[in-house]
């Protein structure tokens, strides 16, 4: 470890230690007794003894540590007014057959009494009060490091608007989201469910503001794989857990990240939603923030089915999951989750102005003349024909411009099985995805169709193939005075490519249709030990410790294509006016890999590191996270992170917290390579990524990756009003250097030369990796809930704010070696409005839920703000407005075991606007790629959903 390394950390972790000391000073007159003596003005009106408990938690300001396996289906007549907690908790449990009992400072726990018919009694207390929390029905998450945090199974949910424990952002299971020192973002099923969204990256996108997923709306591999962003910041800026622990990458283009697709929404308890950097606590990644998902863990059967299609009559899916949980042993479960979903294609393609088949002037054929370059119709001159054909063809379905073709299928398992002193653990899954996606239309004039093999055109397919694997298990349990977990996990993704519907067409009539590109995997192996213990120091709060270690291994291998996917064959343009010229090679739309692409690396790094926490005078949290990490190509890394949480009342809060974090470049940053074919401006384009290391990106100047390194700032306040009413607003910097990104790509005049003269001459442009820019990104997060209570009735109103701001602070000196190739420099007018402009500044979400009996009414509004789009000339910027949605949903019960809803997504069938006629001359492109929430228009759906 460098000494600027460690002077930099220093230097970052000692700005808020000033604060830190005055705080601690200002708070201790406001220590004061926390007995159950205490009196306090009580409203908890009659209803689940679970909620009630909570609610009697929030208003005592005490933790009450409650199982679900005991609290379920009872109810309590309530209380209010003013009393002591004791007397306030004898109320609530009399007729309960429940009792409670103080088992340390602040901290009440529930036991079943037992009776003559023999009632089941929970272990005894000291065994659960490590928890400290306030409601428990799923498990605090294997990566807490708590070997006691285990609790049994329920079929029991959450109950909406409760505050849970949170496991992600600590190590020690003894805080709830409005706790914590940083901003969490705690979603249950119920959350993820509201509206007919059927995928998880679209459930999260529409819940958490300043979390974006790109749309799939896009002829590329990033049609195969959905990440997510947070705070916009780069998806490979964000770390994925599951239970805890590092979920492995997958292949996404060029970018490594974790692929929401391989994670089926019927297996997900809740999400954890952590918005702060937190590199020191998890490693690399974690430099914009952390999402945890848990898996389910609940007992009993559960069958739910959907159907939907937008209003255009198409995309239509069809959705269905099998959920099955049975206890084993004594407090075990084993809980599975099958699951399929078909969605067909939407296409909203607008009127095709091409020519498409050679006209004849003076008996020769001819492509005609444009209007203009914002205009592609043809200008005719006197005696001058089209060919009769033009006239048969639909123009509105030339192309498939919309969402891609797939089916996804497969099974995820999550399990736990006490053991004496110990307790194992084991969950994973499987999931294989078909994506059928498409690239631009060839027209039947295209110098690169054979038009003996499509006489009227193609517009190539990629159909791709994702597999991703997962398995993770573990021990956890007491070592001398420490709880601890052991766990090993493994996990892979691989892509297979099948280019179809296409030609390659230098073999000319000899060109397959359908090509094999190629195989790209990704692997990764994690084995952590996690320590945890409270020790009593002689403060008024102990002090929670938490060491650990982690070793992990990450792969990455690229398997050839078929030959004639990247070959030239020599067969130049048949015939037409270009005959004789020269073709490009390989398949159209992504070549094959070739002998020479192929790679299979790996590398390895270890870490340790070390977590603490404690209270000062009942009102000051303070925690502080350093981390050590070694990579066997990278060097090594310390960072750290200091949080703190002032409680100035009881329902007001101020948090904050500085972190540095860093990320290490993925394997597949370092090696990955692709050839494929873009359009820019209607002109078609043989592109090639250089991995960095390659002899001809040497020769453009490229370097060997750098890690990114970050410092993170966030300041918050917290209103906690009871179970009525909380709201948050949370300001955050995050600055970012050595960010890696794509460089421009070289395709000018001169640059063609320079791949002509190496190897490549069909390449007609190129791009690699780089470290060339340093980013800012600054913002501000608002959420807020309140709850009206009605005779027979109750309302839900949610708000969530994001207001986010990235600029680029520094642009890399273009390289000598590339000065002399191109004018292009390494990176360009586009990519730099791209990145600080490209996406919606500014997006809110508000709901409101409203539940009446057996029926639940909801309605959510979504605000996109404007975004950008521009090129290397700014005559082609263009500023894409503001929008708002609306989703709306009517839910009805039946008994306890079915439930059917019926609803609609962007109910009133919003669309982004259209390119300006310059951005498509063409006529088939009408809205923006980057749309955030597509361009398929309205959704209605069906779901029903039974419980066995």
């Amino acid at each position: 470890m460098s000494s600027s390394a460690i002077r930099h950390l220093c230097r970052v972790l000692s700005r808020p230690l000033a604060t830190t000391a005055a705080l601690a000073c200002s708070v201790a007159c406001y220590a004061q007794d926390q007995g159950l003596a205490r009196v306090v003005s009580f409203g908890i009106a009659p209803q689940k003894v679970s909620t009630a408990l909570i609610q009697l938690s929030n208003q005592a300001g005490v933790q009450v540590l409650m199982p679900a396996v005991i609290t379920d289906n009872k109810s309590t007549r309530g209380v209010r007014g003013k009393m002591s907690v004791e007397q306030a908790l004898n109320q609530l449990l009399e007729g309960t057959q429940l009792r409670y009992r103080l088992t340390g400072e602040n901290v009440i726990g529930i036991e079943a009494l037992e009776t003559e018919a023999g009632m089941r009694t929970l272990p005894s207390l000291p065994h659960y009060a490590a928890l400290n929390v306030a409601y428990v029905t799923e498990d605090a998450g294997y990566g807490s490091g708590s070997g006691q945090s285990s609790t049994t199974a329920s079929t029991a949910e959450v109950p909406e608007g409760v505050q849970t424990v949170i496991v992600t952002g600590t190590r020690f299971s003894n805080r709830t989201e409005l706790e914590s020192p940083v901003p969490v973002d705690v979603l249950s099923r119920e959350n993820l469910r509201s509206g007919g969204y059927n995928d998880t990256p679209s459930m999260l996108s529409v819940l958490v503001p300043s979390a974006y997923f790109p749309p799939t709306s896009t002829a590329n591999s990033g049609s195969f794989m959905r990440r997510v962003q947070i705070r916009g910041l780069n998806a490979s800026q964000v770390l994925v857990l599951v239970n805890g622990k590092r979920k492995h990458l997958g292949i996404n283009g060029s970018l490594a990240a974790a692929d929401f697709n391989s994670l089926p929404s019927s297996s997900i308890g809740h999400i954890e939603v952590l918005r702060d950097g937190a590199a020191a606590q998890y490693g690399s990644d974690a430099i914009a923030g952390v999402v945890n998902v848990i898996l389910r863990k609940d007992l009993g059967t559960q069958v739910e089915t959907s159907l939907g299609q937008t209003y255009k009559g198409d995309g239509e899916v069809a959705e269905v999951s099998l959920d099955n949980g049975f206890e084993i042993g004594e407090g075990g479960f084993v809980h599975s989750s099958l699951y399929y979903r078909k969605r067909d294609k939407t296409n909203r393609q607008g009127y095709d102005k091409r020519q498409m088949y050679f006209g004849t002037r003076n008996g020769n054929p001819i492509i005609f003349p444009t209007t203009s370059a914002s205009d592609a119709t043809p200008v005719l001159q006197p005696g001058d024909t089209f060919d009769p054909r033009e006239f048969a063809i639909d123009r509105y379905n030339t192309y498939r411009v919309g969402d891609p073709e797939s089916e996804d299928m497969g099974l995820f398992v999550n399990s736990e099985l006490p053991m004496g002193e110990l307790t194992g653990y084991a969950f994973g899954g499987y999931m294989r995805r078909e994506v059928e996606t498409p690239f631009v239309f060839r027209a039947p004039l295209d110098n690169n169709n054979v038009r003996a093999i499509f006489p009227d055109g193609f517009q190539p397919l990629m159909v791709g193939i994702v597999t991703d694997g997962s398995l993770t298990a573990g021990v956890k349990g007491a070592l001398g005075g420490w709880d601890f977990d052991l766990s090993q996990g493994w996990g892979m993704n691989n892509l297979r490519p099948y280019p179809s519907n296409t030609l390659n067409p230098s073999l000319g009539v000899d060109s397959p249709t359908t090509f094999f590109a190629g195989k790209y995997t990704m692997q990764q192996a994690v084995t952590n030990f996690d320590l945890t213990r409270s020790l009593e120091i002689g403060w008024q709060a102990p002090l929670d410790m938490a060491l650990g270690a982690e070793f992990r291994w990450d792969g990455y291998a690229t398997e050839q294509g078929s030959p004639s996917g990247y070959i030239h064959g020599g067969v130049p343009v048949l015939d037409g006016p270009n005959a004789g010229t020269i073709t490009a090679a390989g398949s159209q739309g992504f070549g094959s890999l070739r002998p020479t692409d192929e790679v299979d690396v790996d590398r390895t790094s270890y870490a340790v590191y070390a977590d603490v926490e404690t209270k000062f005078w009942e009102r000051l949290t303070v925690s502080a996270a350093g981390r050590y990490e070694k990579f066997s190509d990278f060097g090594d890394t310390l960072n750290g992170k200091l949080a703190l949480r002032f409680a100035a009342t009881d329902w007001l809060s101020f948090r904050g917290g500085v972190s540095t974090g860093f990320r290490a470049p993925s394997l597949a940053d370092i090696y990955y390579l692709s050839t494929s074919s873009s359009f820019i401006q209607g002109v078609s384009y043989v592109t090639r990524r250089f991995p960095p290391s390659d002899p001809v990106a040497r020769l453009m100047g490229a370097k060997d990756l750098e890690p990114e390194e970050s410092e993170s700032v966030s300041f918050g306040v917290v209103l906690d009003g009871g179970p009525h009413f909380n709201l948050s607003v949370d300001v955050y910097q995050i600055e970012v250097s050595d960010q890696i990104v794509s460089s421009s790509n070289f395709n000018d005049a001169r640059a063609r030369a320079f791949y002509a003269a190496n190897g490549y001459p069909n390449i007609s442009g190129a791009s690699f990796p780089t470290n060339a820019i340093d980013a800012k990104v600054e913002g501000l997060d608002v959420t807020g809930r309140y709850t009206i209570d009605f005779d027979a009735s109750q309302l839900t109103l949610t708000a969530a704010m994001n207001f986010n701001n990235r600029e680029v602070t520094r642009i890399a000196s273009t390289p000598a070696e590339l000065a002399a190739i191109t004018s292009i420099p390494l990176f360009n007018r586009d990519s730099l409005i791209t990145y600080s402009k490209g996406q919606p500044r500014r997006t809110f979400n508000f709901s409101g839920t409203y539940e009446l009996g057996d029926w639940t009414f909801f309605a959510r509004a979504l605000y996109y703000g404007d975004y950008y789009y521009g090129t290397t000339n700014p005559i082609f910027d263009q500023t894409f407005s503001e929008e708002w949605l609306a989703d709306v949903s009517v839910a009805r019960r039946f008994g306890d075991r079915y439930t059917v809803t019926v609803g609609a997504n962007n109910a009133f069938d919003q669309y982004p606007d259209e390119y300006i006629a310059i951005n498509n001359p063409q006529g088939p492109f009408r809205y923006p790629s980057a749309s955030p929430f597509g361009y398929n228009g309205g959704y209605y759906y069906l779901r029903l959903l039974a419980r066995f």
